[in-house]
């Protein structure tokens, strides 16, 4: 806020900074692919230009980028990760280099934990592309977030379900865990399964969750680092 001499508060400060970078989020993918980071320092530097802050879009970006890169585990999770003896995946759309970096910070061993960013690639370059066209094709009334909430979720969890059981399929099959069973008949109780606990965790406490948190935490961050 002493950065800029235009009158304003951190709320509206943090609303803009909020529609800047959801705006450059959601039109990134195709062509128009960017990281997060990218898109983190570009919805900064726009908020710096409109409230003509002597701030550093970059500097402040580090703020988010040391919080992405030492996020705090519960008590119990490095026990958990390396007592586990079967393979584990990080899913997450946060970049790579960030993930990595999370990692060491904590100590955690990949000796022990088999990371595959592969849902994060289907994610940004498959699936997030396709259920965003696919939700916002659809007739229906847009203006209503509910729906848009409602076939985004749909369309996501769909295409991750399907992917991501073919993956698991994969690793029972080559583990000879499947125990003569058919593939494609284990492929469809994967998908049913899977679908069944991601849709309603998704819609009901995972995404009201993580945009609850978004904007609670790292708005109110951003915008106490403009002050």
């Amino acid at each position: 806020m002493t950065s800029t001499s235009i009158q304003t508060t951190t709320r509206d400060i943090g609303n803009y900074w909020w529609n800047a970078f959801s705006q450059k989020f959601q039109s990134s993918y195709g062509d128009n692919i960017k990281t997060q980071r990218e898109i983190e320092i570009c919805s900064l530097e726009d908020t710096i230009a409109l409230y003509k802050s002597s701030e550093n879009p970059r500097e402040l970006s580090e703020i988010l980028f040391k919080h992405w890169q030492c996020p705090q585990l519960f008590e119990d999770a490095k026990l958990f990760l390396e007592s586990n003896r079967t393979p584990i995946i990080i899913l997450s759309n946060i970049d790579r280099k960030d993930i990595l970096s999370a990692i060491h910070h904590n100590g955690l061993s990949l000796e022990n934990i088999q990371i595959f960013i592969i849902a994060t690639l289907l994610e940004l370059f498959v699936v997030g592309p396709v259920a965003k066209k696919l939700a916002l094709s659809i007739p229906y009334d847009k203006s209503n977030k509910v729906f848009v909430i409602l076939f985004l979720a749909f369309f996501m969890v769909s295409g991750m379900v399907l992917c991501m059981s073919l993956y698991g399929l994969g690793n029972a099959f080559f583990s000879d865990s499947l125990h003569g069973e058919s593939l494609l008949a284990s492929y469809f109780t994967l998908v049913f399964k899977n679908f069944i606990f991601a849709f309603p965790l998704q819609l009901l406490i995972m995404g009201p969750l993580v945009r609850f948190a978004f904007v609670k935490v790292v708005k109110k961050s951003i915008a106490v680092s403009l002050r």
